[in-house]
């Protein structure tokens, strides 16, 4: 017993007065330059994954541009809209009807840019319809009077009365075909900023161009005048439209 006790007090004293091994540790600088070196891999294969994706979908689009040019060069005038309408939602590869018309050939843009600005229009999106417009105006590439009439509704349903008039003066500054579609909607866009006046002008203008006012343009000048409770000039209105043999309609108030 003597002896276990004796050795098991030499056991545990021995091992607490055993001189200990150091462990060897990392410096600090190679630990940073480790953590560096990861950190760096990661972020160059997250920028190679990035440029690839951006590749990958730069590729998409011009597949898309390629798809679209050959419906136009087959006259597949009903097929191609819908496909340009399938490119303008939202998500879509093209930020923009401007983003694809300008990865379109200069011979492709001359076949089918009033048709993406007419579905651009008629879609109320009418800052992008704006800079479409301004894109096709600096490459002269002309548009249709009917692809102006539904920017110039979507302006006014948009309520952008000023850029309504602004698109109106450089319609008859250009030297454009007009009708009562735009002359009505210049008209209508005075009269929602309250200048019945103006509106009045617009008219005679109309009648001095040879074109004739229509329902539209008397029914938007009668509301207002009604409106700003001026009755006499409303009478006054409609006593010439019922002359001019215009048959009244909806009074746009």
């Amino acid at each position: 017993m003597a002896n276990r006790v004796g050795l098991s007090k030499f056991s545990v004293g021995s091992t607490l007065n055993r001189p200990q091994k150091s462990l060897s540790l990392p410096s600090c600088n190679s630990l940073c330059s480790i953590a560096e070196k990861q950190e760096s891999t990661s972020t160059n294969n997250s920028t190679t994954d990035i440029q690839t994706h951006e590749q990958e979908q730069e590729q998409a689009r011009h597949e898309h541009v390629r798809k679209l040019q050959n419906l136009l060069q087959q006259g597949r005038t009903g097929t191609a809209p819908s496909f340009i309408r399938s490119l303008l939602r939202p998500k879509s590869l093209f930020s923009s009807p401007s983003h694809l018309y300008t990865l379109s050939s200069t011979s492709m843009k001359l076949i089918f840019s009033d048709m993406l600005f007419s579905i651009s229009s008629e879609s109320n999106m009418v800052l992008e319809s704006a800079e479409l417009y301004m894109l096709m105006k600096k490459d002269g590439v002309q548009s249709s009077i009917a692809s102006v009439n539904l920017f110039l509704e979507s302006l006014v349903s948009k309520k952008r009365y000023e850029e309504t008039l602004q698109l109106f003066s450089e319609i008859v500054g250009s030297g454009l075909p007009q009708d009562q579609f735009i002359h009505g909607k210049a008209i209508q866009a005075v009269v929602k900023l309250g200048d019945l006046k103006r509106a009045i002008e617009l008219m005679t203008c109309m009648k001095r161009g040879g074109i004739r006012p229509g329902a539209f343009g008397y029914n938007v000048v009668i509301g207002g005048s009604c409106k700003g409770k001026k009755m006499k000039d409303a009478e006054k209105l409609f006593d010439e439209m019922v002359d001019r043999r215009v048959t009244p309609s909806l009074i746009y108030l």
